[in-house]
């Protein structure tokens, strides 16, 4: 081969590599590009996402205004239970609304206090529990025992088993009837406001205990769900009397 063909040929190699780590080097280039305009891409897409579900959907449509313009506590339900059922939610917020004005009551005491209970779920409070029999055969007896799985508290307003057993309710309707469990719910606390009326407007506190200590934490848990007009917690250290605890509270 010739000095001049030899040299001919290492040029066209050369030209060759060179062409080739142009090529990768561009494409290297756009890959990184195109990688770039993705993720640009994805962040104004999620932003876009952000604006549209939290500011536009934010925003109450027509009908729906209207309809928490006239049912408020249907919709505060909503709000503090997004998972509720709608058709649940207005069936308990009406039952709410009815009995409230039977029993001369404030209804939204007594939907913050369902929220404090059981976060506006119909749950029943599992527990479990070891019951010893003795078993006996020809005259002979042994000690036994069986494991048997419970409820302690029932629906929406978690009635204890004692509340129940002393008001003589029924624990079936407590655990699939709403209303019946509502009205019930209003029987109970009137019965705790009569006996606890010395306490003012915290007189509604005795629906879960008479212990001062443990009043006065439930009265701050309840206050959190509270969005009624009505006072629900004393204003002065002194408390008021029967007669004006009744009216405080209706």
């Amino acid at each position: 081969m010739q000095p001049c063909e030899h040299k001919a040929n290492l040029l066209i190699i050369l030209w060759k590599n060179l062409k080739t780590y142009a090529t990768f080097t561009l494409n290297l280039l756009i890959g990184e590009r195109a990688l770039m305009l993705k993720l640009l891409a994805t962040v104004f897409f999620a932003l876009f996402l952000t604006f549209y579900f939290y500011i536009v959907s934010a925003e109450p449509k027509p009908k729906q205004r209207l309809i928490c313009q006239t049912h408020p506590m249907y919709c505060k339900i909503l709000e503090m239970q997004p998972k509720a059922n709608k058709q649940w939610a207005m069936r308990f917020a009406n039952a709410l609304i009815r009995y409230g004005k039977d029993y001369q009551m404030d209804p939204w005491l007594s939907l913050a206090i369902a929220m404090q209970e059981s976060s506006l779920r119909e749950i029943h409070r599992k527990h479990t529990t070891i019951v010893f029999k003795d078993q006996c055969k020809k005259g002979k007896c042994h000690k036994t025992y069986q494991i048997i799985h419970g409820y302690t508290d029932l629906s929406i307003f978690q009635f204890h088993i004692a509340t129940v057993q002393a008001f003589n309710f029924d624990p079936i309707k407590l655990s699939n009837n709403l209303d019946y469990a509502v009205k019930s719910h209003y029987k109970l606390m009137q019965r705790k406001l009569k006996k606890c009326s010395y306490l003012g407007n915290e007189a509604w506190s005795c629906y879960h205990s008479r212990t001062k200590k443990y009043r006065k934490r439930y009265t701050k848990l309840v206050k959190r769900y509270y969005f009624g007009k009505k006072q629900i917690l004393n204003s002065t250290k002194r408390s008021m009397s029967p007669q004006n605890t009744l009216k405080a509270s209706s």
